[in-house]
């Protein structure tokens, strides 16, 4: 039996010169930079060491990309950033990127995905 799995899928491009523009983005102009997951979970240079136990202790696979990563041939396709929840019945969308950007800290994001897996 397959393990369910959350696949985060930022909107941002891999790569280190992508990394560093988006580091200046969030630093300069953080009102209009594009990813709020990654703005949720990350600092300027690392992921929250909230973050980071939060998901060391889901109960769940864990995936992250970059939608340079997210493949075109992938059965959904919706506004980024997305979190989808994978199954053996095939990949769903577990939260959408209004859903993401209505938490207003990492804490609320935990929460909502809290709330969602215990259903």
């Amino acid at each position: 039996m397959m393990k369910k799995k959350l696949i985060f899928i930022y909107n941002a491009d891999s790569g280190k010169l992508n990394l560093a523009f988006d580091i200046a983005h969030k630093i300069l102009s953080p009102s209009s930079y594009q990813c709020d997951l990654c703005s949720l979970s990350h600092g300027y240079f690392q992921m929250h060491a909230s973050w980071k136990r939060f998901i060391e202790n889901l109960d769940l696979d864990v995936e992250y990309l970059h939608r340079d990563e997210y493949p075109a041939s992938a059965p959904v396709h919706a506004e980024l950033p997305l979190i989808l929840l994978q199954q053996e019945s095939g990949s769903s969308i577990f939260m959408s990127k209004d859903e993401i950007s209505a938490c207003d800290s990492g804490e609320s994001l935990q929460q909502a995905i809290e709330e969602k897996l215990s259903f």
